[in-house]
């Protein structure tokens, strides 16, 4: 509709929504998850994407900036809630966001060509890919010394995870470089858990 978009307005009003349905969603490690993560993605790539000019270089970057700002974004969480990170996992990622983004697309073509012909060759072949990422997960999975574990008495207070996007929604203005944005997700969360 060539409208002006205001992603941040549309995840306070999905918040708004959601919450209003169901308050208990609050306390929801998913809900909590969904939005912390949101909220870095939107973070680091408001104002990074151009209408044209894609490029294989250009799509590698803001794959790797979703996943660096999604890991950074659920760190607080997982680390809370699990006791232990994996920050490999930036990198896997960043190779299955693509993957998966070509198998949603097959997935796409199959709905079309189902609802015209019978067919299952589209099938097979995404079970086979699936297959593929699940190994891969797998033998990453495997490497257990990229994990970092902490000690099951570590408590972040909840506080911190209310406090954290309301600082990144505060100084979304004043960060217009990428790399002050990436320096911010990065030392924000750390900097909570290096207090607690």
């Amino acid at each position: 509709l060539n409208k002006k978009r205001n992603p941040l307005s549309s995840l306070y009003l999905t918040a708004v929504i959601l919450l209003t349905i169901q308050p208990d969603y609050l306390l929801s490690i998913g809900f909590q998850l969904s939005f912390t993560v949101v909220l870095n993605i939107i973070f680091v790539m408001q104002g990074t994407s151009s209408k044209s000019d894609y490029t294989l270089v250009k799509v590698m970057k803001s794959t790797f900036a979703v996943s660096f700002s999604s890991f950074f974004g659920s760190l607080l969480l997982i680390i809370d809630n699990f006791h232990y990170i994996n920050p490999l996992s930036i990198f896997i990622n960043a190779i299955l966001i693509n993957a998966i983004f070509v198998v949603f697309i097959v997935l796409l073509f199959q709905i079309v060509l189902t609802l015209v012909f019978e067919t299952h060759l589209l099938i097979f072949l995404v079970e086979i890919v699936y297959e593929i990422i699940e190994m891969v997960l797998n033998f990453f999975n495997g490497f257990s010394f990229f994990e970092i574990h902490f000690t099951n008495t570590l408590d972040i207070p909840n506080g911190y995870h209310l406090i954290y996007p309301l600082i990144l929604i505060y100084i979304t203005p004043y960060v217009d470089k990428n790399w002050k944005k990436f320096i911010v997700i990065s030392v924000l969360p750390l900097s909570f858990v290096l207090i607690s």
